[in-house]
């Protein structure tokens, strides 16, 4: 059977014929010509859409630049906002402080205020308290022996002095009533002067030794005291002394007030011849000592706690009447 030849069979050197490497060159170049404007349209395809994208990310730029301009802009407007707002507050600030300093200022002020008016109060009750005591000084009763009478007695037919009597007077110098009164009165009749630590007792006697009311301005005469003429003439020439001493307590008639003592001590002489009776005042009575003569809270004891007592023991012709 006779072959029969193919165009891709065809000999080489026969006029006409191409060899079938020619052909697949040129069919691999039609080849490639027909994917170039395949490729060029992929190309142009992807540039549009790199364009489309270049655009939208442009646009996005501007977007975002635009956002942030205006969150620069709203920052600004809230800085200044801020600033214009911590001015304001330290304004306030500086205000309120200067209201607390004035604040302070008149707390201070009226401290002071209330400190004067503290110490005004006080020296106002100092006074209404000195103003009270002052009153009760001047209205309270005050008792104290106010003087002394002295007399002879005379024996009518021997025209001789055979004694001297005296009396105390005492004196309500207040101007209030003396109530609830009481006292004791003393004759100490010695060889020497009283000592620095005499006790003032009290000495026993049966006579009585208490007076009740003494009114404003109201003198009492005490009892009569005799002295013998030996006596007074032992008390003139040196030899002896006599004291005349004692006590007085009562109370006033104003509320929750304490109640009151004086005490008192005087020296008896005889600075003329007792045996005189033309002398008029032969006797002296001379105030004896600070430590007996006083009242209240200056006395030697307290009221309520009298002096001890001791039995009688003046001499025979010197007495009470």
């Amino acid at each position: 059977m006779e072959h029969e030849e193919t165009p891709d069979e065809a000999p080489r050197g026969r006029r006409g014929h191409i060899p079938a490497l020619c052909v697949s060159f040129i069919q691999k170049l039609q080849r490639a010509t027909e994917k170039q404007p395949a490729k060029q349209n992929n190309k142009d395809a992807q540039n549009g859409a790199l364009v489309g994208h270049t655009r939208s990310l442009q646009h996005a730029t501007w977007v975002i630049a635009g956002v942030g301009i205006l969150s620069f802009v709203a920052a600004l407007l809230q800085w200044c906002a801020l600033r214009s707002t911590d001015t304001a507050t330290r304004d306030l600030a500086t205000a309120a402080l200067k209201q607390a300093t004035a604040a302070d200022n008149q707390v201070t002020a009226m401290q002071g205020q209330l400190s004067e008016m503290h110490q005004l109060a006080e020296a106002a009750k100092k006074s209404a308290d000195v103003a009270e005591k002052t009153l009760l000084i001047i209205q309270r009763p005050i008792i104290a022996v106010e003087r002394f009478e002295d007399f002879a007695t005379v024996d009518p037919d021997k025209k001789i002095v055979t004694a001297w009597t005296f009396r105390a007077f005492i004196k309500n110098s207040g101007e209030s009533t003396a109530v609830n009164g009481h006292n004791h009165i003393n004759l100490a009749y010695r060889g020497t002067d009283l000592p620095d630590d005499f006790d003032y007792h009290d000495v026993q006697s049966k006579r009585p030794d208490a007076i009740s009311i003494v009114t404003a301005k109201q003198e009492n005469e005490l009892l009569n005291f005799v002295i013998g003429i030996e006596y007074a003439m032992a008390i003139y020439g040196g030899d002896r002394k006599m004291f005349f001493y004692g006590w007085f307590e009562y109370d006033d008639t104003f509320e929750d007030t304490k109640r009151h003592r004086t005490e008192f001590a005087f020296k008896i002489g005889f600075p003329n011849d007792p045996r005189n009776p033309t002398f008029h005042k032969a006797m002296s009575f001379d105030v004896y000592g600070s430590r007996y003569n006083c009242i209240d809270k200056g006395c030697l004891y307290q009221p309520g706690h009298p002096p001890p007592q001791e039995p009688e023991a003046s001499a025979p012709n010197v007495g009470f009447q």
